[in-house]
């Protein structure tokens, strides 16, 4: 059987576990506590707890030792005197917390940018802060702890605002409406009350740049037809030329800072231009101009541009429908040969390493080919003048039918009966060509016809795009496509530019040197000299000397002030060969067959038997000489 004390312990502690608390003692009147005392076991210490902000103590029912306080630096009084360390404290004595007050002042502060730009203000409001007593469990030993509750004061109002602001030093752009709110709906935080204008941004300096890039252009014409052979476009620029504009830089408007001081923009970034060969500086560094016709390019380096012109262009290989037609206003250097169907003109000198292979070739000066010729047209020396006096009175009548026909269309067209009929210009062009003009579109033709078959080295692009209309609209019906007086114009505008070029300067003095030729027709304003196996069933015509280091066989040689210098003319089967000077010049052969004929001025020599070493001319009485 268990020992009766236990039994009573166990009763007690059931009792004590179920039955409310008795109410703890506490400095003040404690009829008044609201807390409740925690069941305890009779044989514990006292203890002490904090609840609401006040200290309550509960001795110990059995005798124990009493509970202990430790004020932790904040002021306590027991039974009137300040604790400074761990005392023991019982439900007799009385206890009193002192809360600590700290005020707190208002706060204001101006923080500007580093720009000067933007003005801040930091606000924060007065401030009561109360310490007051955190709530703990019950303990014996009773260690205060006190947290802070904050009771806010008064906003700033705008003169303190304004005040803060002055002391700083902000006096322009300050927002006088944001300061009245932050007393009207009292806010914390930070906020801008002062806003400055930035200085406007330079507008650097930038390059105009006057040339074409060159492209490859597919642009069909106006039946659609797409030639292949001149899709690819160089750009090209003459001796002369304007290249490139520097466009000058603006500097930006000042600006004004939250001080009220100035701000200067920055300065415009600056361009520099540099030049190369065929290029140079003017208008005091501002323009590039081209000082060779060429090939132009461009290099740009961050804000460095590199110019130059190429007076050369080299094409690595060969020219074919691949590469298509090259114009260009410098010399042209081919390392390979020139394929059939292409054209190949230049204003200045060509070199071929190879041959050229049924082509067309002119150059306003000097051509060396490398190869032979076969089946092709190679022109020297000829500049557009040559070239366009073999069609200047078709050209001059055609220019006249067209002037003659503007002329009669605005007449017509003033008419107040045409003008306010619902007769289209096409209709009203296509009445009057078949009226008055009506051999009008067949000389537009032959015209275009002979143009065709003429070789002009630089014909520009335009030009050559105004032909192709023309041979479009005096097609058939077509003159019914165009829209207006304007359109024809302009076409007649075009026409009497071409005509233009035949003002240029009349002889270049281009030499022609190849190796062979056969089955073509060379000419050169200066001098012909086919260095390898000779010249066969050709046409050569040459302005200055002829010279033939091997055989000349059918075809005709023509020198207009200078000499015929051939090593062997015609053959064993008498093919005809012709070999023509001038009075002043000569023809020598160093061999003759039967069917040759040198034709000096008007006189002709027939050879009619195998000849050496000879040579024909006129005397001093104009008399035929061999």
């Amino acid at each position: 059987m268990s020992n009766p004390n236990d039994l009573d312990k166990t009763m007690d502690n059931v009792l004590n576990s179920v039955l409310p608390p008795k109410t703890l003692r506490h400095s003040g009147d404690m009829s008044s506590m609201e807390a409740k005392t925690p069941a305890v076991a009779e044989d514990i210490a006292g203890l002490a707890w904090v609840s609401n902000g006040r200290i309550f103590v509960k001795d110990s029912e059995s005798g124990g030792a009493p509970a202990r306080l430790a004020p932790s630096g904040l002021k306590v009084l027991v039974n009137g005197v300040p604790v400074q360390e761990t005392v023991p404290i019982r439900e007799s004595d009385h206890i009193e917390y002192e809360p600590r007050i700290e005020l707190i002042p208002p706060c204001l502060e101006v923080v500007i940018s580093d720009d000067g730009l933007v003005a801040y203000l930091n606000v924060a409001f007065s401030r009561r802060v109360e310490y007051v007593l955190e709530d703990q469990e019950p303990s014996t030993l009773l260690t205060l702890r006190a947290k802070p509750v904050s009771h806010p004061g008064e906003p700033p109002d705008l003169d303190q605002a304004l005040a803060v602001l002055k002391q700083k030093g902000v006096t322009y752009g300050i927002h006088l409406a944001r300061l009245r709110q932050l007393r009207g709906t009292p806010e914390e935080g930070r906020f801008i009350v002062a806003s400055g204008i930035p200085p406007g941004i330079s507008q650097a300096e930038s390059v105009e740049i006057l040339f074409g890039q060159g492209k490859f252009c597919l642009s069909p014409d106006k039946r659609n037809n797409v030639d292949f052979r001149e899709c690819r476009r160089l750009a090209t620029v003459e001796q002369g030329q304007l290249l490139v504009r520097k466009i000058p830089g603006k500097l930006g408007t000042p600006g004004m800072n939250v001080r009220g001081e100035a701000l200067l923009p920055e300065p415009p970034q600056s361009i520099q231009l540099l030049c190369g060969q065929g290029t140079a500086l003017a208008d005091g560094g501002n323009t590039v101009i081209a000082t060779t016709s060429g090939q132009p390019f461009c290099e740009k380096h961050s804000r460095t541009y590199f110019f130059r012109v190429e007076s050369v262009y080299s094409i690595n290989g060969d020219i074919d429908l691949s590469v298509g037609n090259v114009r260009f206003v410098g010399s042209i250097s081919v390392r390979g040969n020139v394929r059939a169907g292409v054209l190949v003109y230049s204003a200045e000198d060509i070199y071929v390493s190879e041959n050229v292979d049924n082509a067309q070739m002119v150059a306003y000066r000097s051509i060396t080919i490398g190869g032979s010729v076969f089946g092709s047209t190679v022109i020297a020396g000829c500049c557009n003048r040559l070239s366009l006096q073999k069609v200047a009175g078709q050209l001059a009548h055609v220019i006249n039918q067209l002037s003659l026909l503007l002329q009669v269309l605005e007449e017509v067209h003033a008419n107040p009966r045409v003008r306010h009929s619902n007769l289209g210009f096409g209709q009203l062009l296509q009445r009057v060509v078949d009226l008055r003009f009506g051999n009008l579109p067949a000389e537009v033709h032959n015209l275009l016809n002979s143009l065709r078959r003429l070789a002009i080295a630089v014909q520009p692009e335009d030009i050559r795009a105004s032909l192709i209309d023309f041979e479009y609209y005096f097609d058939g019906i077509n003159l019914l496509r165009l829209q207006s007086i304007e359109q024809l114009h302009l076409l007649y505008h075009k026409l009497k530019v071409l005509a233009s070029l035949a003002d240029e300067a009349e002889d270049t003095g281009g030499n022609l040197v190849l190796k062979s030729a056969v089955n073509s027709s060379l000419a050169a304003s200066g001098t012909i000299s086919i260095v390898g196996q000779g010249c066969y069933c050709s046409r050569v015509e040459a302005g200055g000397d002829v010279n033939v280091r091997g055989i000349v066989r059918g075809g005709h040689l023509i020198s207009k002030k200078g000499a015929i210098v051939v090593d062997e003319a015609g053959s064993d089967w008498g093919v005809k060969t012709v070999l023509s000077v001038n009075p002043g010049g000569h023809v020598f052969m160093g061999r003759a067959y039967p069917g040759v004929y040198a034709n000096v001025g008007n006189q002709v020599l027939t050879i009619k038997e195998d000849v050496c070493h000879m040579r024909v001319y006129l005397d001093s009485q104009g008399k035929l000489r061999f």
